[in-house]
């Protein structure tokens, strides 16, 4: 018994020996006149701390330096130290609460202690008959003697002859299984818990007889006579005579039912929640108060490209962007959460595995212990990069509609005058005999003419795309684009790859206006081009689910990032004063919108620019071109 246990005993000492007075007076047995209570108590006291070899030993030595009168004498002075013993379990049950240990200690001592005061009784009282007989007198005269065991509900001990009959049925064993001691008294343990032989234990008892060997069973299930399914702990080891030889087994069980109930239900409860938190449709992890992951769901690995084991015990910067901005954003976070509890629908960027940026509106909540520590946050994680992608490029729409329309009447309104302008200028032009007057006179002619071309160019953007749509081949308007511009001097000089799939499904669209805008890019891809000799095109097409994607890829100078998000606005353009209105692009994004379809642009600045176009296959005509 450990140090802790022989201090609980010292510092109980008053209660425990008024208890022991009470238990005795109930009992109407006169204490013990040959040794007063406290040297009684501080012998119970060294009992405790003996060990198994030297425990019988002390109990001989003390008997025979008090020299007791006979036998009778012997059996009145164990009896009280079994008195003694169950005061010490009884006030030992408030004290478990406080210290698991003390608690521990007695059970183990009190098993150890019954086994040497029934040796010492059988010496004492010198029984010689059979086991059995001896047995029962034993329990007789030792005045219920092994009836201390420990006095709890979930706690029993038995002890089994030779025959593995039942000679002992303790207590608590009365509380366990609703069965009295006079009803199992002499039976065959075997009949009354048949189960315990398909579940092996009794088994260990006929092995504990032959070799005398100990075992702990946990969580042994079996049936019981009037309690049904009961969930057991076995403590068996063998009950030995003076002389070492196997008498019977000791039997200690502990009653585990309701808590494996407990557990049980736990388990279920945390699969439950498991699931959920695995089955989620938003990525959901759990950060300790370092911001490292303790737990990970399927849909964060989805989204963040890391698995759970990738993930777990890592620090969360390792899906935030690196730079001062993100950290400083982090910093904000967790002192929000830590002050305020939590922070809702917080927009922010984080990568993912392939490096991707995304953005997400995040929740994140303070976890908090029954103190109200900060023992971590969790995080609900939504992905709105496509949401914001498609809001941008509707607010894009909306406003190349507005400047479409605008475009319209400016050049409905330049229209009428520039008419006049250029009728006057050829007049003049016709009339005059100067030749300076001439000259400039037709400078102006040529800058009309361009602003007329412009205007032209305004009315035709600005009107609805058209309704003259049909069937129509890809990769036939591809091979009418490539003939047209073949000869271009923009791109006579440079080398065109083909690459288109064969038997494309066909789409719904206007041949002649799918024209305008592979030749439009074509042509911008030889303006890319110019000035390098080893400038090359290539086109081709690809079958993605319902949809065609048409490629046209160069190698020319690229365009810059900060210009990419505007190239398709009217008026914009990259090229050289002169070189271009701005328009062409334009005009290909809203036919390619009017066919239902998409246009993309990728390009990296010195490296190329590729254009991809994504347009519907006709979903309710299984033709396909032969082509």
């Amino acid at each position: 018994m450990t140090t802790s246990m022989t201090q609980f005993l010292r510092d109980s000492r008053e209660k425990i020996l008024a208890l022991w007075r009470e238990k005795l007076k109930k009992k109407q047995h006169v204490p013990f006149q040959g040794i007063d209570e406290n040297t009684l108590f501080d012998f119970f006291i060294l009992l405790s701390q003996q060990k198994d070899s030297s425990l019988k030993k002390t109990i001989d030595d003390f008997i025979l330096r008090k020299g007791f009168e006979d036998s009778s004498w012997v059996s009145i002075f164990l009896n009280e130290l079994v008195v003694m013993k169950r005061a010490i379990c009884q006030l030992a049950f408030d004290y478990f609460e406080q210290s698991e240990e003390v608690w521990k200690n007695l059970v183990s001592f009190s098993e150890r202690f019954e086994k040497a005061l029934l040796i010492a009784l059988k010496r004492y009282h010198g029984f010689q008959n059979e086991i059995l007989a001896g047995q029962k007198k034993l329990f007789e005269k030792a005045n219920d003697l092994l009836r201390s065991e420990v006095n709890f509900s979930d706690i029993g001990l038995f002890i089994l002859d030779r025959d593995l009959r039942i000679i002992y049925w303790g207590s608590g064993l009365e509380k366990i299984y609703r069965v009295q001691e006079s009803e199992v008294l002499n039976k065959p343990i075997i009949e009354l818990f048949p189960a315990l032989k398909e579940e092996g234990v009794f088994g260990r008892f006929e092995q504990t007889l032959r070799t005398g060997e100990s075992f702990e069973l946990q969580s042994v299930s079996h049936q019981s006579l009037r309690m049904g399914k009961r969930i057991i702990d076995f403590k068996i080891s063998p009950l030995r005579e003076e002389k070492g030889d196997i008498i019977g087994v000791n039997v200690l069980l502990n009653d585990v039912t309701e808590r494996q109930k407990s557990e049980d239900s736990l388990k279920e409860y945390q699969r439950f929640l498991s699931n959920i938190f695995d089955d989620a449709a938003e990525a959901i992890f759990v950060l300790d108060e370092n911001d490292c992951v303790k737990m990970w769901n399927k849909q964060a690995a989805q989204m963040y490209g890391y698995s759970a084991d990738e993930m777990i015990g890592k620090h969360i910067s390792l899906i935030v962007p690196n730079d001062d901005k993100s950290r400083q954003e982090i910093e904000l976070i967790n002192k929000i959460v830590k002050e305020k509890g939590f922070v809702k629908d917080w927009e922010t960027e984080r990568i993912t595995h392939d490096g991707r940026k995304l953005l997400l509106r995040i929740t994140r909540t303070a976890i908090r212990d029954e103190k109200g520590n900060y023992r971590g946050s969790s995080v609900i994680a939504h992905d709105i990069t496509e949401q914001r992608r498609l809001e941008q490029q509707l607010i894009h729409s909306e406003k190349l509609s507005a400047v479409g329309q605008l475009a319209a009447g400016i050049a409905h309104e330049v229209g009428s005058p520039l008419t006049a302008i250029s009728s006057l200028a050829q007049l003049l032009y016709e009339r005059s005999d100067d030749e300076w007057n001439k000259d400039k006179l037709k400078i102006i002619r040529e800058q009309i003419d361009r602003i007329a071309r412009i205007v032209r160019e305004l009315v035709n953007f600005s009107k609805p795309i058209s309704t003259d749509v049909k069937e129509v081949s890809v990769n036939q308007v591809i091979e009418e684009a490539l003939h047209i511009v073949r000869y271009d001097k923009r791109l006579k000089h440079f080398k065109i790859k083909q690459d288109l799939l064969p038997r494309l499904p066909m789409i719904r669209a206007s041949f002649d206006q799918l024209l305008q805008v592979l030749i439009n890019i074509l042509l911008n891809a030889g303006d890319a081009l110019d000035g390098r000799n080893d400038g090359e095109i290539s086109i081709s097409t690809q079958l993605v689910g319902e949809k065609i994607i048409i490629r046209v890829i160069d190698n020319g100078v690229g365009i810059p990032q900060k210009y990419q998000d505007h190239i398709f606005e009217p008026f914009f353009t990259t090229k050289k004063p002169g070189k271009g209105t701005g328009l062409g692009l334009w005009v290909c994004y809203n036919i390619v919108r009017g066919f239902s379809g998409e246009i993309v642009v990728e390009s990296e600045e010195n490296q190329g620019t590729a254009f991809h176009i994504i347009l519907p296959i006709l979903k309710d005509l299984d033709e396909i071109a032969d082509e």
